[in-house]
């Protein structure tokens, strides 16, 4: 198929300033009973769920920045830690923010120190990389294409990084302060994976199913772009 738009191309990514108001409102409501949550965005398969996160929202997340980490997408088909489009990756990338970025390989010897070896590291790169005079932020993790975690054994790999961020108990002593949001865009067939597994049903899930865009969107499609020209 066609390569998703991403968030170079949020100028020219038209026709669904409905559901980007939308969603960007879910992220920024308050949530008093959590630091942490996740946010489903399901869809039939072709629908344009990679292009509407990239381009769509994370973009403007990116724009908000005293207020949200906006790290690179993990896309786990080839390997949710390791691949070409992994969470070492991603976190390589977000480092290169700060004054002292980290190489690849630091990287991946502070996610194998024992304990919450995640959860400390983006809370060092989410103070390294803020604003002056910024109050700590929103780190937001997107996963694109989370069908891909039920597939090559990356259920295991998640459980390990990425659950403990969700599944934080206040008074657990190894717990560390940090505001987290998970994005997962992931094809509506497949959503009954998610349901099945343990770490989603204890967690808090918003939802928002994207529908193929309305007709009278397509002329905004072909005429916004060429507006900016």
């Amino acid at each position: 198929g066609l390569n998703p738009l991403t968030e170079d191309d949020a100028g020219v990514f038209y026709g669904r300033t409905g559901d980007i108001q939308h969603v960007l409102e879910k992220i920024r409501q308050p949530h008093a009973d959590s630091d942490a949550h996740i946010l489903v965005i399901q869809g039939d398969s072709g629908v344009g769920k990679s292009s509407f996160l990239r381009a769509g929202i994370l973009a403007r997340l990116q724009r908000d920045n005293d207020r949200f980490a906006v790290l690179p997408v993990v896309r786990p088909g080839t390997g949710l830690v390791d691949g070409e489009s992994g969470l070492l990756r991603s976190l390589e990338a977000f480092s290169r923010r700060s004054e002292s970025p980290l190489a690849i390989d630091e990287v991946r010897e502070r996610l194998n120190l024992a304990g919450r070896s995640l959860e400390r590291l983006l809370q060092r790169l989410e103070a390294d990389t803020r604003p002056a005079g910024a109050r700590p932020r929103t780190i937001v993790l997107a996963i694109d294409q989370g069908e891909e975690l039920f597939e090559s054994g990356q259920l295991e790999s998640f459980h390990h990084f990425v659950a403990p961020l969700l599944d934080r108990q206040v008074g657990d002593p190894t717990r560390v302060r940090l505001n987290f949001l998970l994005v997962l865009t992931i094809r509506s067939d497949h959503l009954h994976r998610l349901h099945g597994h343990d770490l989603f049903k204890r967690s808090k899930l918003d939802y928002y199913v994207l529908r193929p865009m309305n007709v009278s969107s397509y002329g905004d499609v072909i005429k916004g772009p060429t507006l900016r020209m």
